[in-house]
């Protein structure tokens, strides 16, 4: 059985709403152009994308038990998703795994949104 489709006008709301901070971001601080991670010494990034990469399979681990008890939530996915593109080294991979934090994101705005929408019927 395949899954349902996505409510495409929900996920546009919540884009344009992503949009709208992203322009106001700008507003108020101009373009940003950080590291992805920092530290002192030349080799602090590296192993401060190890210790993020460590999370992210420590996340790992817990999601897979926490679907095996029927118990996932958001913040694990979340949190998953966001330490393994912040463990990725390399900046393509980095990229593939932060459109999905944002994905994660936005599913989880939707999620609000089906929720505060039942509850007012």
């Amino acid at each position: 059985m395949s899954a349902p489709l996505p409510d495409l006008l929900q996920i546009d709301r919540a884009l344009e709403e992503v949009f709208d901070e992203r322009v106001r971001q700008d507003e108020r601080w101009g373009e940003q152009n950080h590291p992805t991670v920092g530290g002192a010494g030349p080799h602090a990034g590296l192993v401060i994308h190890a210790n993020y990469a460590y999370e992210a399979e420590r996340w790992k681990w817990s999601n897979g038990v926490r679907v095996e008890r029927g118990r996932l939530t958001w913040d694990g996915i979340l949190l998953e998703e966001t330490y393994e593109a912040l463990g990725e080294v390399d900046p393509t991979r980095r990229r593939e795994e932060l459109v999905q934090v944002a994905a994660v994101a936005v599913a989880m705005i939707q999620h609000i949104d089906r929720k505060a929408a039942s509850a007012s019927e």
